[in-house]
């Protein structure tokens, strides 16, 4: 029989590596080595619980930061921040519409006409030189839109720039074709032609430049346009008034008379100019 010795220096002398093992267990573990293993189905199971804490914390996590993303988020589209712009600017609340619009622009940079609108909203509030900064805008993405010109001569005109005004004018009907044809489009419910939105009739571009004309004192080119418009009929009873004050301010007193009788004829009703006594007292 194998005999085995343990603790000698302690005196403890044992017989064989039974009683040798009996003693070890019986004592439990020597000092210095290792903690037993657990086993793999307790690791498993540590493990597993710890995942699964740490999963329910993540869920709170994550309900959390849905719930904080869902108070923030906003669900409308530009078109529909676009139609409350327009229900507002109906009943004349301009700069409660701009917000709205500027959350249109937000969501969607190039909705022309979200920026059109906010420009004519600006200059419904005398905001005319920040109106000309939205048209420009729209420029910079189209820049042959005929409105957006067009509405910047009307905004340079009321900042009394006239000379800006005439050369915007003409530029508005250059992108319709030219000074001596132009395109009007018309808008057809069977051809959506989005062009037709951002289109502006010839003469109503002629008329205004014919009246920024006569502000910068170019009687001829005034007297030309204001004809035009009158000979198609397009504001004929303004463009004959101010026609007959082109006459005037030309020194042209009989034809200034001629037009202005013309004008009340035709039904203008603003208040008359001094020259109608002048016109009066000249009639046969």
């Amino acid at each position: 029989m194998l005999l085995t010795a343990v603790l000698r220096n302690g005196g403890l002398h044992l017989k064989n590596n039974v009683s040798a093992i009996n003693y070890i267990c019986s004592r439990g573990q020597l000092r210095g080595s290792k903690p037993p293993l657990r086993k793999p189905a307790e690791r498993y199971q540590q493990f597993k619980k710890g995942q699964t804490y740490r999963f329910d914390k993540m869920k709170n996590y994550i309900i959390l930061l849905l719930a904080l993303t869902a108070s923030s988020c906003d669900f409308k589209s530009a078109k529909d921040y676009f139609n409350e712009a327009e229900k507002l600017e109906e009943q004349g609340k301009y700069s409660d519409a701009i917000p709205l619009l500027d959350k249109v622009i937000e969501k969607q940079p190039d909705y022309l006409g979200a920026i059109i609108n906010r420009g004519a909203d600006k200059a419904a509030l005398k905001q005319y030189a920040e109106a000309i900064k939205d048209y420009e805008l729209v420029l910079s993405i189209d820049e042959k839109n005929t409105l957006a010109i067009f509405n910047i001569g009307n905004n340079k005109k009321r900042l009394s720039d006239y000379s800006s005004a005439v050369h915007y004018y003409t530029e508005a009907l250059n992108s319709k074709g030219g000074q001596y044809l132009t395109l009007d489009w018309v808008d057809n419910p069977n051809f959506r032609n989005d062009k037709a939105d951002f289109d502006v009739k010839t003469f109503e571009i002629v008329y205004e430049r014919g009246l920024a004309f006569y502000e910068l004192d170019s009687l001829d080119q005034a007297s030309n346009d204001l004809s035009n418009c009158i000979k198609n009929n397009h504001n004929t009873v303004d463009a004959t008034f101010f026609l007959s004050q082109t006459y005037f301010k030309a020194n042209h007193i009989a034809d200034g008379c001629e037009y202005l009788k013309k004008a009340i004829q035709l039904g203008y009703k603003d208040t008359l100019p001094g020259q109608f006594k002048l016109c009066v007292t000249k009639s046969p």
